[in-house]
């Protein structure tokens, strides 16, 4: 990335970058002007923009400007909507609109309590850690980032070896949300 900037602003510009431990910090340095710029998930930039914050660059993605989650299981265990009661969730984080809050509406309208239905929820941080977690047997179904219903079909199963996609199944998916 800071190559990337230094190139984009020219030789002369001081250009330092660093990754924020969680959406929520993001944010805080956004909005605090700890940062400059910051590249975010949906939510935090709707945050941001709402301080006041300016939008330099909104997500398009297939000619989609919304997105959706995927939740995902493994196949050596089949995910049923309507069965959730003791499994394990790995998320995102609390602030991830695909890896936790679309999520957690996917439990509710299958008549579910997030609150209560599970086990466990873990925090990854990442969509891979979480999709990891449930390869590892740590966790049984996760959420993560899925292109609109009329994108070219991606998920972040795709970033995955095709041994590791092998043993994943995608439950279902979530309603779209708007990027950011």
């Amino acid at each position: 990335m800071e190559w990337f900037l230094r190139r984009w602003l020219g030789a002369g510009w001081l250009v330092e970058a660093r990754v924020a431990e969680s959406y929520g910090e993001l944010a805080q340095l956004l909005g605090s002007g700890g940062a400059d710029i910051g590249w975010t998930p949906p939510l935090v930039g709707a945050r941001v923009e709402a301080l006041g914050g300016r939008v330099l660059v909104r997500v398009v993605r297939g000619g989609a400007t919304t997105f959706r989650a995927a939740i995902v299981g493994a196949r050596r265990r089949p995910v049923e909507p309507r069965a959730l009661r003791g499994l394990r969730a790995a998320w995102v984080d609390r602030e991830s609109t695909a890896g936790y809050l679309l999520p957690r509406a996917w439990v509710r309208s299958a008549g579910a309590d997030p609150d209560r239905v599970f086990a466990s929820e873990a925090f990854a941080g990442t969509h891979q850690a979480a999709l990891q977690m449930v390869l590892d047997d740590r966790a049984d179904l996760t959420g993560v980032f899925a292109a609109a219903a009329s994108a070219p079909a991606y998920t972040a199963l795709d970033d995955l070896p095709a041994s590791d996609r092998a043993r994943l199944n995608i439950v279902g998916y979530t309603m779209e949300a708007r990027t950011t």
